[in-house]
């Protein structure tokens, strides 16, 4: 099991590597290194990402001011392997290389050169930054601020280390560009203590993970980002297949095998193969490629579903159609077509009776790639547990008839509103902009003719929206 962050200065460190840029845009590359138990923290610029550089880096940066710590705790980098690797393990120092998509294990370094950069683009903006030496001067004084303010703990990171703040240079020798930099780093740091944005994404919680203990030589699936191709500049991922090895004994990690490779991924992003696991799946969603190996009238079943979902769309005034000529401006502007969300149309079998059809086709918007996601209310006046309670016992009384001495006996019952969801209206002053919708384009919903025209602006609530 993981065990806390305990020790002594230069016991354990962790480092990352991020990109920032000065105001012409060129970008540059920064290692950070910080100390787990203190907190001290240490940036430079790096010429280039060659593991060559990092091993120079660190051993001016920190090795040789500092000493060599226990251990070290990377992301699984180029910078960080061959000539770096080798200096270190050589040294007697351990390498920890944590998983690809588990850069929360790093988190303490990730979270600290976040806001260093943040500082940096404040300085960069402020000062006008332009030349490499210009940059480097700004991260000294970045790196000063974070490393001399008073946190939660009641000492800066330099007192804990060295007992004092280390003199600077300015003040009557005349460096006036320090002393501003300086200042402006202070300054940018304050603004960010006091930031209620970044204070409410500190306090976010994540949901820890739960999951069967699996056995060497067990199938399972881990979750593997791919990397943007082309001219794209999403990332794709998807669950990859592998063998279950063992453990790692950080109780944090687990060893598979896939394909002719053993690989390390951490236990979020682990999942055991169990059995039923694909039916569970059908029984809530029949892909549509198996609707249209269904029988003939079975598949005009979920035509008919079709166009009874596209009429109370229609009817509520959920979408309006846009012209083909306003839909090309729309699609090959990049501004507005990141407004633009894709559907897709889920089919079920609603019947409880085994053997009988029931039909039931529903739209859904891809709400989670939505712009405006972060602004919107996300709040839905639901009844409390207590005020069930409550209207329990009122029916109760009722169904006794002792409710106001009334002898009459009560009945409940519950009932659902069609396209209930379809009815409600969306607040203009949360999104300023219009919202537009590209149609299904699954074959059911070509063979019921339904959705035909290429693009459509929401104008009310529609599935899958927040």
């Amino acid at each position: 099991m993981p065990v806390a962050n305990m020790g002594q200065f230069n016991d354990n460190l962790q480092s990352d590597v991020f990109y920032c840029r000065d105001v012409l845009g060129v970008n540059y590359a920064v290692v950070g290194i910080i100390d787990q138990s203190t907190l001290l923290h240490q940036a430079t610029r790096m010429p280039d990402t060659l593991s060559e550089t990092m091993l120079d880096i660190f051993r001016k940066t920190w090795f040789k001011p500092y000493g060599f710590p226990m251990t070290i705790r990377v992301d699984p980098g180029a910078s960080y392997a061959k000539h770096f690797r080798d200096y270190v393990e050589r040294r007697g120092i351990l390498l920890e290389v944590v998983p690809a998509e588990a850069h929360w294990r790093i988190g303490l370094i990730e979270m600290r050169n976040a806001v260093l950069r943040d500082i940096l683009e404040r300085i960069i903006d402020s000062e006008a930054v332009m030349t490499s030496d210009d940059f480097d001067a700004a991260l000294e004084a970045a790196v000063h601020a974070l490393n001399s303010m008073t946190y939660s703990h009641g000492r800066p990171q330099y007192m804990a280390v060295f007992g004092q703040i280390p003199r600077v240079g300015g003040g009557l020798h005349g460096a006036v560009r320090a002393d501003i930099l300086r200042a402006e780093a202070m300054k940018a740091l304050a603004e960010i203590n006091t930031s209620q944005s970044l204070r409410r994404a500190l306090l976010r919680k994540t949901a820890t993970p739960h999951h069967n203990q699996l056995l060497p030589g067990q199938n399972c699936a881990y979750w593997r980002w791919q990397n943007p191709r082309g001219r794209s500049t999403k990332k794709r991922g998807a669950w990859v297949v592998a063998r279950f090895l063992s453990y790692d004994p950080d109780g944090r990690s687990a060893w598979l095998h896939s394909g002719t490779t053993t690989l390390q991924v951490s236990l979020e992003q682990l999942r055991g193969q169990a059995e039923g696991t694909s039916g569970k799946t059908l029984e809530r969603e029949i892909p549509w490629r198996n609707i249209i190996k269904l029988p003939r009238e079975q598949i005009d079943a979920y035509i008919e579903s079709a166009k009874k979902e596209e009429k109370s769309w229609l009817s509520w005034g959920s979408m309006e159609e846009v012209s083909a000529e306003t839909a090309a401006k729309i699609l090959s502007n990049p501004p507005t077509k990141k407004r633009v969300l894709r559907s897709r149309a889920c089919y079920r079998n609603k019947s409880k009776i085994p053997g009988r059809l029931q039909a039931k086709t529903r739209v859904v918007a891809l709400g989670h790639l939505d712009l405006d996601l972060a602004s919107l209310s996300r709040d839905s006046p639901t009844p409390s547990r207590t005020s069930e309670y409550i209207l329990l016992a009122i029916f109760i009384a009722g169904k006794n008839g002792i409710m106001e001495n009334d002898p009459v006996r009560w009945i409940l019952w519950a009932g659902d509103v069609s396209t209930a969801f379809l009815q409600g209206a969306q607040d203009k002053s949360e999104r300023p902009e219009d919202l537009f919708l590209l149609p299904p384009q699954d074959e059911v919903t070509k063979m019921a003719k339904t959705f035909r025209t290429p693009l459509y602006r929401v104008k009310g609530n529609i599935y899958g929206l927040c």
